[in-house]
């Protein structure tokens, strides 16, 4: 009897963790579709919003569009502004799963960032700065807004293939880690030796893109990345204080694997010696010949074997062989994570399209962001109405703002070639420029933000992904024809 009674509990709790798992499931599908469906519901407000503004006067003769068609820096910098539009309301959604949010901007920031932005890149005679004074006072009202729809679609250029876990080096180029689309479309025109080669060609870039990020780690065990490492940043924030001199407390936080590097006898290190990387997974891209490997080194390695080389070749006193052991100890099982792309030579394809040729010379020039991350920390105090909101609720959503409207500069000034920035494909061509739209509204807060700042301020940071920006790049270039100078 008893062993019936048990089996019976087990059969009842089994089904009772079967009930929750599937629950948590669906709870984390329906708030995936929302974000998708608010992502694309803001990037329509925020396009209403831009139309509004654009059809603003500044003169009797020029309206604020005929700025920014004549100076595409000036364009920039003012889709960016608008990329971090509050919300105006909480989002509505309806049963079919769409989504409607509107978004504000306040007219006197709005008019200050027009003349911050003619002074700083407009060089023609149509307006002065001057012309942007009375602006709010013909507007008649302290705000701009905008409403938007929105309804929860994956956008065609977005890449949602899971990775094939790896489990040895060995396993990497097993024909079992392509899916039904990618085989077919990869066994069509490539060889097994040509992939192999674009398999070899990813592990390779992974492998450095992961000494990129050693470089840039701290030494000091006090600052060491947050809960998740973060990617390689190729573009730091442009607001961050420089610190002090190396070598000083203060100066502490600012030292990084590179410096040390640089002040041992061995100088021209490469920060691959302190790797023991293992590839874990591998992604065949279906319409392209591009395939995807990732590449992750545990932090506590990496620093065990900084202490090793350390000890036999840095005799400053900047940090101890002792601080970096420690550092290793605390590192936990944390990890490194990159990923690294690659493809066959163009001339071995087997009948190659136009639109394979054309994308496979882009990815010869894949630019060093293309699978990283940029981070922004924005600040904001409590604004609106008294009573409206709780003052940390408004100082919040002004930090957000402002950490997206960062980020949104920093996309746009990305560059492609040493002649094309983001902004300028964005110019050219009409789904690209939706497309970045939706990749600015798609950053995510940084585990442990907001915090509060002095005087009911806040701070937020927030992250966002650069690989979804090279896919739609990829996407555009294979689809519209995009032509990158």
């Amino acid at each position: 009897m008893p062993t019936r009674i048990a089996i019976c509990l087990v059969v009842v709790f089994s089904a009772a963790v079967g009930r929750s798992l599937g629950e948590q499931a669906e709870v984390e599908a329906v708030a995936r579709l929302r974000a998708m469906a608010l992502r694309s519901a803001r990037v329509d407000a925020v396009a209403k919003l831009q139309a509004q503004v654009r059809d603003l006067p500044v003169t009797d003769r020029t309206r604020v569009g005929d700025l920014l068609d004549e100076c595409p820096p000036m364009h920039a910098g003012l889709t960016a502004f608008l990329a971090g539009a509050r919300e105006a309301s909480r989002p509505a959604y309806q049963a079919s799963g769409a989504c409607e949010a509107a978004v504000k901007v306040s007219t006197r920031h709005l008019v200050a960032e027009l003349q911050e932005l003619l002074r700083r890149h407009y060089t023609g005679r149509k307006a002065r700065p001057t012309d942007f004074e009375g602006m709010a006072a013909r507007l008649n009202a302290p705000e701009l807004a905008a409403t938007g729809q929105g309804r929860p679609v994956k956008e065609s250029w977005e890449i949602d293939l899971p990775f094939s876990p790896v489990e040895a080096e060995s396993d990497l180029a097993d024909r079992r880690h392509m899916l039904a689309g990618s085989r077919e479309f990869w066994e069509k025109h490539c060889t097994g030796s040509d992939r192999a080669v674009a398999l070899g060609r990813a592990r390779t870039d992974a492998q450095r893109r992961l000494a990129e990020q050693v470089r840039s780690l701290p030494l000091a065990p006090a600052y060491l990345p947050p809960a998740y490492p973060p990617p390689a940043y190729y573009l730091p924030d442009a607001s961050t204080e420089p610190g002090s001199q190396p070598g000083t407390a203060a100066g502490t936080a600012d030292l990084t694997v590179a410096d040390l590097i640089a002040a041992s006898d061995r100088p021209g290190t490469d920060p691959a010696e302190f790797l023991a990387a293992r590839c874990t997974g591998v992604r065949y891209r279906c319409e392209d010949l591009i395939v995807e490997v990732k590449a992750q080194a545990a932090l506590k390695d990496i620093y065990s074997a900084l202490a090793t080389w350390a000890a036999r070749h840095y005799k400053g006193d900047w940090v101890t062989s002792g601080q970096l052991d420690q550092a290793a100890g605390k590192a936990g099982d944390r990890v490194l994570t990159a990923v690294g792309l690659g493809s066959p030579p163009v001339e071995s394809v087997k009948d190659p399209t136009p639109e394979i040729v054309a994308v496979l010379r882009l990815a010869g020039q894949t630019p060093p962001w293309a699978t990283g991350a940029i981070r922004a920390v924005g600040t904001g105090e409590a604004a609106g109405p008294a009573g409206a909101s709780a003052p940390a609720t408004e100082a919040r959503a002004g930090a957000e703002s402002d950490a997206v409207r960062k980020l949104a500069r920093r996309l746009c000034d990305l560059r492609l070639t040493a002649n094309t920035t983001v902004f300028d494909l964005a110019r050219q061509d009409a789904a690209f420029a939706r497309g970045l739209a939706m990749v600015q509204q798609s950053g995510r807060i940084v585990e442990g933000s907001p915090k509060a700042g002095p005087e009911a301020a806040a701070q937020v940071e927030v992250e966002l992904d650069l690989g979804p920006l090279w896919d739609l790049v990829i996407y555009c270039v294979r689809t519209e024809g995009l032509v990158i100078k």
